[in-house]
């Protein structure tokens, strides 16, 4: 997994604060306005945008005071085309890997080829978690235990460099 979603507890004093560790934290809302093609034509729509540090809230479920909030890599950097910038310019194999390595895109299978090598990674920024959790599951979001450790170092990703051909000739 490279993203999780955590279960948040809400206050039941103010649906704007959600718990971790023990203490009641604001919600940060933001405000964005949309163009929304409805009957009159386009309009404008502005919504509240609810975020934990885990991120972005993506339901509430006000009766049981809960939420879920998701994480994502890199949800919050512009990195993404720095990364992708990296790969564009790389002139040989060395500097592509040294792009991919640079760990600024989430997630893509990823391949290299010149006149004298073939190359495939298993691109992705997938961070160290706590294994007593299934993480195929919403996780608590009110504990410390969740959170992330580092990513996987990229020279852990699955990559090989000039695989052997078990293709047999036709001539």
């Amino acid at each position: 997994n490279m993203s999780d979603v955590y279960e948040e507890k809400i206050n039941p004093a103010n649906s704007l604060q959600y718990l971790y560790e023990g203490v009641w934290r604001d919600i940060r809302v933001e405000r964005e306005s949309f163009q929304v093609k409805g009957p009159r034509g386009m309009e404008t729509v502005t919504l509240p945008l609810h975020y934990t540090h885990h991120g972005p809230i993506v339901k509430f479920d006000k009766e049981r005071h809960r939420a879920w909030s998701v994480k994502l890599p890199n949800f919050d950097g512009v990195n993404y085309s720095l990364g992708l910038y990296g790969l564009m310019k790389a002139g040989n194999l060395d500097e592509f890997k040294a792009a991919v390595a640079r760990q600024l895109m989430p997630r893509w299978n990823l391949l290299f080829s010149d006149p004298k090598n073939i190359y495939w990674v298993h691109n992705g920024n997938v961070a160290r978690r706590e294994e007593k959790y299934d993480w195929f599951k919403p996780v608590p979001g009110w504990t410390h235990e969740t959170e992330w450790g580092a990513y996987f170092p990229f020279a852990e990703y699955p990559q090989i460099t000039n695989p052997d051909s078990d293709r047999k000739s036709t001539r």
